[in-house]
């Protein structure tokens, strides 16, 4: 695990989180879509722009293992999902955290988690 490797996952995930709101923009105030047909279409996009930027930019993966990889990391996503929603529940009605306070943590403790398991299940690479 290099350093570089770390700085590439945080630019990725923060590149993938600023289109998400963009596409959210773009489609309800410019397309007039209704607000969740526009955070599901961008959701789906930067679903597949997040894998595509992990494999090969953040984790330089060329293994040719798209339907395996793609799905982890479509299972990934979904999980932190729903962990989001459970500790910013702990986080704010249980703790009373303030929410965004409480959002930076639970987003800072699910980037680490990710990271770990991109780099050692998803995009690890198999020696012959």
């Amino acid at each position: 695990m290099t350093i570089h490797r770390i700085v590439r996952y945080l630019i990725a995930g923060s590149t993938t989180t600023l289109l998400m709101l963009s596409l959210v923009y773009i489609f309800t105030s410019l397309l007039s879509f209704h607000y969740l047909i526009a955070t599901s279409l961008a959701f789906i996009i930067t679903l597949i722009v997040g894998y595509i930027v992990h494999k090969y930019w953040t984790f330089q993966n060329t293994e040719a293992l798209h339907t395996r990889q793609f799905g982890r990391h479509a299972f990934l996503v979904g999980m932190n999902f729903c962990i989001n929603g459970m500790l910013m529940y702990l986080f704010v009605d249980i703790s009373n955290f303030h929410p965004l306070m409480a959002q930076i943590c639970t987003s800072l403790l699910l980037a680490c988690i990710s990271f770990f398991i991109y780099s050692k299940i998803i995009f690890v690479t198999h020696t012959q």
